[in-house]
């Protein structure tokens, strides 16, 4: 399993990237979905890094479910435009 830290920062990064989408407009799934990609990116990036099998293992066990889960989740809201109001204004805007 990832470290304590390794998980703490990996959340960190991703409410700094929830906050900062907040910032750039983004609200609901969109601020969401930007937190969750910048702790994952997080996490791949330590995983990355680490020279040990091991390490990198642990990390991919924590990181392979939730990528499934946020894909998951992401093409079942996210690509059916007509379920979030805010898609289909973006839509309308394009």
């Amino acid at each position: 399993m990832a470290s304590i830290i390794e998980d703490t920062v990996a959340e960190a990064m991703g409410k700094l990237g929830r906050v900062r989408a907040k910032f750039n407009g983004l609200q609901g799934i969109f601020s969401l979905l930007m937190e969750e990609h910048k702790q994952l990116a997080t996490l791949l990036a330590r995983a990355e890094m680490s020279t040990d099998p091991e390490k990198r293992a642990e990390l991919w066990a924590k990181i392979r479910p939730e990528l499934l889960a946020h894909e998951r989740a992401e093409a079942q809201t996210l690509y059916d435009v007509g379920s979030l109001p805010e898609l289909v204004q973006l839509a309308e805007l394009s």
